[in-house]
């Protein structure tokens, strides 16, 4: 026979060489095939929920580090939503689906992306005879010197978010602008 769907009734009739049949037994095609892996939207670290495509009716589930920190269900045109915590950029989520029969999908992998602006940087004072700018940024972040709209500095903050950016001497009154950008831009 053709590849039945799964749920199909087939009905088996058995007739001898003498014509006779016998009484029939139906059999129902019983689902073996695991869900393709789910597709998901991207996630950012500001999103409160996980959504995307996933066979119709099954169940989703969104996982951080081997544990289940959110569950939904597939509508009947596949889109699922999956109500989770906001989680930190950078972090990993796995997304099985299992279909009615216990079918489980291959896991899909995405990580979350920072959208989050950093803090505005702290600075130490400045005085007309230094030829540094220092304080306290993002971890990482580059954090750049302007004056007028010009940069006239750049450094990065180390992994405790302490900078120092190297400037020439500036007169007195000299407005600077300290300005943070993180890895993620």
């Amino acid at each position: 026979i053709d590849a039945q769907k799964a749920g199909t009734e087939l009905v088996i009739i058995a007739t001898d060489k003498a014509g006779n049949v016998s009484e029939s037994t139906t059999v129902v095609i019983r689902d073996v095939t695991a869900p393709e892996k789910p597709v998901v939207n991207e996630v950012t670290d500001k999103d409160t929920t996980v959504t995307g495509q996933a066979e119709a009716g099954s169940k989703v589930e969104v996982k951080v580090n081997g544990t289940v920190i959110g569950t939904g269900t597939a509508g009947e045109d596949g889109q699922y939503e999956v109500t989770m915590d906001v989680q930190r950029a950078g972090t990993e989520l796995v997304i099985i689906a299992t279909d009615k029969a216990g079918n489980v999908s291959e896991t899909t992998t995405v990580v979350i992306r920072d959208v989050t602006a950093p803090e505005k940087p702290v600075v130490n004072e400045v005085t007309d005879k230094d030829t540094t700018v220092t304080g306290q940024a993002e971890a990482g972040s580059k954090v750049e010197v302007k004056v007028n709209g010009s940069v006239i500095g750049t450094g990065t903050a180390g992994e405790d978010g302490q900078y120092k950016v190297t400037i020439d001497v500036q007169k007195a009154g000299t407005e600077l602008v300290i300005i943070a950008t993180d890895k993620a831009g």
